[in-house]
């Protein structure tokens, strides 16, 4: 839920499509079996971690960048 809302439901599509070609240029170079699926299981387990940690630091790598803070606005 906090990587949603950090990038976006655009945001997942373009990182998934990142990590989609990545995969897809290991598979081409011979460095990645597709029929292993033990091998494949370990590679999507990954590439989600990788998406999950992405969003939910993105709002610290954004300060960073921009120099401006992210805070979430309560009414009372």
């Amino acid at each position: 839920r906090s990587t949603l809302a950090a990038i976006g439901t655009l945001g997942l599509v373009l990182l998934a499509a990142l990590f989609a070609a990545i995969v897809w240029w290991l598979v081409s170079q011979g460095w990645l079996d597709v029929s292993n699926r033990s091998a494949m299981a370990w590679v999507v387990l990954v590439m989600l971690g990788l998406m999950l940690g992405v969003g939910m630091s993105w709002s610290h790598i954004r300060r960073r960048l921009s120099g401006q803070a992210a805070v979430d606005r309560v009414d009372k």
